[in-house]
């Protein structure tokens, strides 16, 4: 089995070889600061996301009980 590039064709850098390179290429504070921006993206992410399927479900049930 190969493994993919970290650079891919299309020109991105996978997750894990972009979190190496920000923890090599900057500081202490930097590296920090952008693992708890990500984790708040992320529980963003999570919150809205049940949220948002919470509304699909009542929706999905209200056009259930009109028919």
């Amino acid at each position: 089995m190969s493994q993919r590039p970290a650079l891919d064709p299309g020109g991105t850098i996978d997750d894990p070889t972009l979190v190496v390179l920000m923890a090599f290429t900057a500081g202490l504070r930097q590296t920090l600061g952008m693992g708890v921006l990500a984790g708040a993206f992320l529980t963003w992410l999570v919150l809205y996301g049940n949220l948002q399927h919470r509304r699909l479900r009542t929706m999905r049930e209200a056009l259930r009980a009109r028919d």
